[in-house]
């Protein structure tokens, strides 16, 4: 009996062992590509907004150093709960995530004042999405609300690839200046093509298990998730992605 619980134990060991070297090997890739990050962020000299949005369901774009209204994006149906920018630099540190109680998440593109997709429809939220957040990368968003689910969501499906892509070299309105007294919206004109917003219905992971009560916030800690619930409850998981979509 003692030989056979030492060579458990050491077997318990061995594999313990493993788990906190596959541990320390993720930070430290987590801390090398947090470093590029911030080497790229220092090289960005972009204009400094600040995104601004609330009970009237529109977001106001306010460039910080000229002090002065930059653009509006209109398309919500109700108030807006939650604004997230991209964490990625260069060309997608554009893209803006919106939360609202009309049920549905919008991407933007802030550069071009585009509405590049709608997550909302059939397998999307029930009641009001109350938080977002990013993945590092930007290959995903988690986003949580009052439906007691959270739900993930890729951005690495071909066809949201294809609308990013186009929402960079989307022309925009030719009102589209920052001097303007009359900030545009994102509402096409007779001078501007209309862009092709996609709609996405289904997410990637979906669930409602993790809390009873509404949630309102969500993290990605790595490849895991954190969330919380207004019942003062907080679960760090690991959502298991099997396929591309659920449905």
């Amino acid at each position: 009996p003692i030989m056979i619980w030492r060579q458990n134990f050491y077997n318990y060991a061995s594999s313990l062992m493993e788990k906190i070297d596959d541990l320390l090997k993720t930070q430290q890739q987590q801390q090398q590509e947090e470093q590029e990050s911030l080497a790229k962020l220092e090289k960005f000299d972009g204009p400094q907004l600040l995104c601004v949005a609330g009970r009237r369901g529109v977001i106001k774009v306010l460039d910080t150093v000229r002090r002065t209204l930059l653009l509006t994006l209109s398309g919500h149906g109700d108030e807006i709960y939650d604004l997230k920018f991209s964490p990625v630099q260069e060309e997608r540190s554009w893209l803006l995530l919106s939360a609202s109680k009309d049920e549905s998440v919008r991407l933007w593109n802030v550069k071009t004042a585009t509405c590049v997709a709608i997550f909302a429809g059939h397998a999307a939220h029930r009641d009001s999405v109350l938080h977002l957040s990013w993945h590092p990368l930007a290959t995903q968003f988690a986003s949580c609300g009052m439906d007691t689910s959270v739900k993930i969501w890729s951005l690495t499906d071909p066809q949201i690839q294809t609308a990013i892509d186009n929402s960079h070299i989307h022309c925009p309105p030719k009102q589209f200046h920052t001097h303007n007294t009359h900030p545009p919206t994102n509402t096409n004109d007779n001078n501007s093509t209309a862009f092709k917003t996609l709609y996405e219905q289904i997410p990637i992971f979906s669930t409602n298990k993790m809390h009873t009560d509404y949630v309102d916030c969500v993290q990605f800690v790595g490849g895991l998730i954190l969330s919380k619930s207004i019942a003062n409850t907080l679960a760090l998981w690991k959502p298991q992605i099997y396929s591309s979509r659920i449905g």
